[in-house]
């Protein structure tokens, strides 16, 4: 399974025009936006327009044509492009960052091998010299430490595995640890998993459209929810008793949440 599932812009856009049975032709009379412009934006071509703000602007009309919020889809977009931008500055800098280190590599590589060879003369020294102890009380240090290391490595919290199943169009936004790890539209059957150590912060539009679970156990999440949106922090107390964190004093922000 992808770590992202979520529908792209222009694929959620043309899904829900050819959903609606809505033609270009009608797109381009109501909103006066060219063919060209519109077959640039169901093909996610964002570089053949002369700068961002026509993006912006013909993605708010074409949405609202569907009937979707156009602020909505604006920061999908939004977001979508910078996460693109900062994968570009990584590799970027990790093609830099080989390259600087390439010429001191044989160097390295001479260090490692001669200190991997001091290290093996130093114990086959130390095991024959202590041969006999070995047998003794030292064994018997060696089984404790490893009985002890075997208890700590059981004793490792797995972590916390959220899982959401999309009944319908619904936008979801997911914090784990406090780092915003999702954040978009998911469509009807559309399964995806996030990952935390130690807690999630959920909010939902559109309720109803979402199924979501923590570690296998369902999630009430229509539990408080203020005209179909709802947000909540739950941690592993959840999977002992139920129980999570109602957001309090929280208000959808525009009918786009409630899908």
């Amino acid at each position: 399974m992808a770590e992202f599932l979520n529908i792209k812009v222009q694929d959620l856009l043309r899904q829900e025009r050819e959903k609606k049975k809505i033609s270009l032709e009608e797109i381009h009379q109501k909103t006066k936006i060219s063919f060209s412009c519109l077959k640039w934006i169901e093909a996610g071509e964002w570089g053949k327009f002369p700068a961002p703000i026509y993006v912006v602007n013909f993605l708010r009309k074409y949405a609202t044509c569907v009937g979707l919020r156009g602020d909505e889809i604006v920061s999908l977009y939004e977001s979508e492009e910078s996460l693109s931008k900062n994968n570009g500055s990584k590799t970027g800098s990790e093609e830099k960052g080989t390259k600087n280190k390439s010429a001191k590599n044989n160097h390295k590589i001479f260090l490692i091998v001669v200190g991997i060879l001091s290290i093996c003369l130093i114990l086959y020294w130390m095991i024959s010299k202590r041969q006999g102890n070995l047998e003794g009380g030292e064994s018997k240090k060696l089984d404790n430490l490893s009985q002890t290391k075997g208890n700590q490595q059981s004793n490792v919290e797995e972590g916390l595995v959220l899982a959401a199943r999309a009944r319908g169009t619904v936008w979801v936004r997911v914090v784990g640890d406090g780092s915003l790890i999702f954040q978009g539209f998911l469509t009807q059957g559309a399964e995806n998993t996030w990952k935390a150590r130690e807690n999630f912060i959920i909010r939902i539009g559109n309720v109803p459209a979402l199924q979501i679970s923590l570690n296998g156990k369902e999630i009430p999440i229509e539990k408080g929810a203020i005209k179909g949106v709802n947000e909540i922090q739950l941690n592993s107390k959840f999977l002992q008793d139920g129980s999570f964190t109602q957001i309090k004093n929280f208000q959808p922000r525009n009918s786009a949440e409630n899908g």
